[in-house]
């Protein structure tokens, strides 16, 4: 699957690296950066689901709605979400935007 080199989340543009390496996905907001895990070419539904698992997370971020429990993070099992339906629906509107611009 080819992805695209940016997306735009919250009017913002973020730049999507594939790691080819790797098979976990992560960003770093503070340089707007996805990098997508694509290491394993027998799993290629998991290169789709890692930039939206990213791009719905950044989005969360984004909103106020993704929260930690401590801290000192000890895992992926350290973070909330919790937020409304309108908030929601803001995230729907970002993966959508990242999905239409997969499928032209």
């Amino acid at each position: 699957m080819k992805l695209p080199k940016t997306v735009i989340i919250n009017a913002r543009l973020w730049t999507v690296v594939v790691d080819n390496c790797n098979v976990n996905s992560h960003f770093s907001y503070r340089d707007r950066k996805i990098t997508v895990g694509a290491g394993n070419p027998q799993k290629r539904g998991d290169v789709l689901r890692g930039l939206m698992h990213e791009v719905a997370e950044i989005s969360a971020v984004e909103r106020g709605v993704r929260y930690t429990r401590d801290k000192e993070l000890g895992g992926n099992g350290d973070y909330l979400f919790c937020g409304n339906h309108d908030q929601f629906d803001d995230i729907i509107s970002d993966l959508s935007l990242v999905i239409g611009g997969l499928i032209r």
